[in-house]
C-alpha cells in the first residue's frame, strides 16, 4: 500500500503525566508502530509535526486518519466517587478527539485508566472499552489480553484500507488497466463494482455497503450515454456511476473522491464544483498514473 496506516493519537500532554503513566503511554505507542501504523502526534509527528492543535487542524488531521488512538489518562482528580466507583476525569480533549473519530468513523482504539465511565469511555457508547489494571503496569501492555485488543483493531483497519472503482461496463477495458495498475503497482486492493457486487442486492445496498468497507473511491466518467446534437458534450456517464460517485462524496467527503472524465463526457452541474483527472484516450491511463498514485498517497 502507498503509505503506514495513520493514527490520530489522543493523550494529554507529558508534562500532565506522571512517569507510571508515562512508561504505559510509551508501551501503548511502540505497540502501535509495531503493527506498522504511523504515529500522528501534534508537535512531535506525523502530518502535524510543526502543526498547532486547533478544531480546524484537528478535524483536517483526522479525515486524514486511518484509525485514532484515545490515551484516556486521568486529568482531574474528582475527590468524590459516584456509587461507589470511580470519579475521576480525564482531558477534555479526549472527548472533543474521540467525538471527532466517531463523526468521521474513525475506528478507535480506546485505552483508559479507572476513570469517570462517562463520555467517550461510556462503556454503553457501542465501542469496547480496554481499561488496564490499577496499579498502571506497563507491562500489562504487553498481556495477550490487550495484544487480542489490539490486534482485533488492527485488523479493521488493514481489512477497510480499499479503493472501490465504480465505472460503466462500456469502460471495462479501461477499468481493468486501472485496476491492474492500482493492485500491482500501488499494491492497495480493489473493490471492483463488476466483479465484487453481489447479485440480489439493491444498488443503494451495495453502495452503502462499499462506503464502510473502502477508504476512498474512484469513479469513471466515461462517454455511455450519446446525448442529442444541441449538447456541447457528446455523451454523458451512465446514470448509476453518477449517483455511486455522489453517494461517496456524501459519505466520504469530496477529499476522499476522485473522479475520472474522459474528454467529451458531459460533467454533471451538481458535481461541477469537484475537480477531476481528465483522460483524454480511455486506452492510455498511463497519462494519469500519476496523479493516481498522490491520491492514494494521500488518502490510503
Amino acid at each position: 500500500m502507498p503509505n503506514k496506516p495513520r493514527i490520530y493519537v489522543s493523550v494529554t500532554y507529558d508534562a500532565n503525566l506522571n512517569d507510571k503513566q508515562l512508561s504505559i503511554k510509551k508501551a501503548i505507542l511502540n505497540s502501535i508502530e509495531d503493527k506498522g501504523f504511523e504515529l500522528q502526534i501534534f508537535h512531535q509527528a506525523g502530518l502535524v509535526i510543526n502543526k498547532a492543535w486547533n478544531f480546524e487542524n484537528a478535524d483536517e488531521l483526522m479525515s486524514h486518519c486511518h484509525g485514532a488512538a484515545i490515551l484516556a489518562f486521568m486529568r482531574w482528580r474528582n475527590a468524590q466517587q459516584l456509587n461507589g466507583q470511580a470519579a475521576d476525569l480525564l482531558s477534555e480533549y479526549n472527548h472533543f478527539e474521540g467525538a471527532l473519530a466517531i463523526a468521521h468513523k474513525v475506528p478507535i482504539l480506546l485505552v483508559t485508566e479507572p476513570v469517570r465511565t462517562a463520555g467517550i469511555t461510556y462503556v454503553g457508547g457501542g465501542m469496547r472499552v480496554y481499561f488496564w489494571p490499577i496499579n498502571q503496569c506497563p507491562e500489562c501492555i504487553s498481556s495477550d489480553d490487550f495484544d487480542r485488543y489490539l490486534s482485533a483493531w488492527t485488523k479493521y483497519i488493514n481489512s477497510h484500507r480499499k479503493v472501490f472503482l465504480g465505472y460503466c461496463s462500456r469502460a471495462k477495458s479501461t477499468a481493468d488497466a486501472l485496476s491492474l495498475y492500482v493492485e500491482h503497482e500501488l499494491n492497495t486492493q480493489v473493490l471492483n463494482y463488476a466483479m465484487d457486487f453481489r447479485p440480489g442486492n439493491s444498488i443503494l445496498e451495495q453502495i452503502e455497503s462499499a462506503t464502510k468497507e473502502c477508504t476512498c473511491g474512484i469513479f469513471l466518467f466515461t462517454k455511455d450515454d450519446e446525448l442529442s446534437s444541441d449538447n456541447e458534450a457528446k455523451a454523458a456517464p451512465r446514470d448509476t456511476v453518477i449517483f455511486e460517485a455522489g453517494y461517496f462524496i456524501r459519505a466520504k467527503g469530496k477529499k476522499r473522491v476522485l473522479i475520472i472524465r474522459e474528454e467529451g463526457a458531459k460533467m454533471p452541474a451538481d458535481l461541477g464544483g469537484v475537480i477531476y483527472l481528465s483522460l483524454k484516450d480511455r486506452s492510455q491511463i498511463e497519462l494519469i498514473e500519476t496523479p493516481i498514485r498522490k491520491f492514494l498517497d494521500d488518502q490510503l
